[in-house]
């Protein structure tokens, strides 16, 4: 049998499952960078005191950086739930994970808002 009898995983994925897969990543670099922004602010500012520490990582993690990951993650979350609305299979296969990732999202707003 041939290489070209046996159809590829990628193969076998529809349009929907391709922009899910899209969004996902989305999803996934934008919490890749706020963590990376997170780490690094701990980072530069693990030898100051307590009150300097806070400041320091209120100036790094700010409204406009905050605002760009939110912006990504709503957009990308908002284009998960219209596949959802188009798709039955779509929403079998992942709405638990979009779910938690929605209820993560949202406790990590709280806690930087905090």
């Amino acid at each position: 049998m041939s290489d070209d009898a046996i159809p590829s995983d990628s193969s076998a994925r529809t349009a929907n499952d391709r922009r899910m897969f899209g969004h996902l990543r989305n999803i996934r670099s934008a919490c890749q960078y706020l963590q990376g922004r997170i780490a690094d602010a701990l980072k530069e500012s693990a030898a100051l005191s307590p009150k300097q520490r806070k400041e320091r990582i209120a100036q790094v993690l700010d409204r406009p950086l905050l605002h760009r990951v939110d912006r990504t993650m709503e957009a990308a979350l908002a284009a998960v739930q219209e596949i959802f609305a188009a798709d039955p299979a779509e929403f079998e296969w992942s709405s638990d994970d979009v779910t938690s990732i929605s209820l993560l999202w949202a406790q990590v707003q709280e806690s930087l808002a905090a």
